[in-house]
């Protein structure tokens, strides 16, 4: 793996959608530890593989409601953290378009002052809040 200053580079990242168990296994691994560990996970969940190594996910909550986008999770803290976040993003945005959702739901602690800034940025804005989190719609 290239590394600049240290840091891995990211043109060696595979985007994939989880499908098979072998996929599920690696996400609930990759999720083992943190606080979303015992997130139980839809389609679509998708993937960031480095060598065959998850080093991010994107997961759907499963829910007969909605579609709810979540855990996002990148475990690195580093500068690839924020372009692994975003194209994440990107990708489960696009297979959701592809597949004719019209729209999905996702929550932002409302302590990640950084994220709501950023959403903010770029006008979105919650469509309801609770005491722990602030809920989004975004729409296609």
């Amino acid at each position: 793996m290239r590394k600049v200053n240290g840091t891995p580079m990211l043109n060696n990242v595979r985007y994939m959608i989880a499908y098979s168990q072998e996929d599920y296994d690696k996400v609930y691994g990759y999720l083992k530890g943190s606080e979303y560990e015992n997130a139980s996970l839809a389609f679509p969940t998708l993937m960031a593989l480095v060598n065959g190594k998850v080093e991010g996910v994107l997961g759907t909550h499963k829910s007969t409601q909605a579609i709810i986008a979540g855990p996002l999770l990148i475990k690195d803290k580093g500068i690839r953290r924020a372009t692994l976040e975003l194209k994440l993003v990107d990708a489960y945005e696009s297979l959701l378009i592809n597949l004719g959702v019209k729209a999905y739901i996702f929550s932002v602690d409302r302590k990640d002052v950084k994220r709501i800034s950023m959403l903010r940025e770029i006008d979105l804005k919650p469509y309801t809040s609770d005491r722990e989190k602030h809920w989004y719609m975004r729409r296609f």
